[in-house]
């Protein structure tokens, strides 16, 4: 009866555990570099949201800002990623589990010119493509830290790499 109690104890608690993350929620920021545009730091906010223990989707708005290449940096701009991406683990629920990550989005919308020149203001929105390997790892129940290294890229460019480094609450 004991083993019986035991057993039955193990399963609820490893069932339970597993049904965390199902359903939770999260938002955060991620803070990242991507040579897409030039090799730009960049700000980001984040929502995540797990279909299951295995598959998380995830909605992010980026900001980098790009120097255009002049010596001055006088010239600078403002351009936002607006990327859907779908976060499939290779492991259950645990504090540290690696992923993998696909998806679609918007590039390059230039958002502001920092020095406004009236000839070249047309913004360029480019459909795009995101894909890597990140780290989710668990601090605690409701703060996570995500560290990504992927490739992002226009539909019509040649890829170019992006690191991020996120942090979430989750509820």
């Amino acid at each position: 009866m004991k083993r019986i109690m035991t057993l039955c104890l193990l399963i609820v608690m490893t069932v339970g555990g597993v049904k965390a993350q199902k359903g939770m929620q999260g938002v955060g920021v991620n803070l990242g570099v991507t040579f897409f545009q030039n090799g730009s730091p960049g700000l980001g906010v984040k929502y995540q949201y797990n279909v299951s223990n295995y598959f998380r989707i995830e909605p992010s708005f980026s900001w980098y800002f790009v120097d255009d290449g002049y010596s001055n940096g006088e010239d600078e701009n403002c351009y936002m990623s607006a990327l859907l991406n779908a976060n499939i683990f290779f492991s259950s629920p645990r504090t540290i589990r690696p992923y993998c990550f696909v998806g679609l989005g918007a590039l390059g919308m230039e958002l502001w010119k920092w020095k406004h020149d009236v000839k070249d203001n047309d913004s360029v929105i480019e459909f795009g493509l995101d894909a890597g390997l990140g780290i989710d790892w668990r601090i605690t129940h409701q703060i996570s830290l995500q560290v990504e290294a992927g490739m992002l890229s226009a539909i019509d460019n040649s890829p170019g790499f992006k690191a991020n480094l996120g942090l979430s609450y989750n509820f």
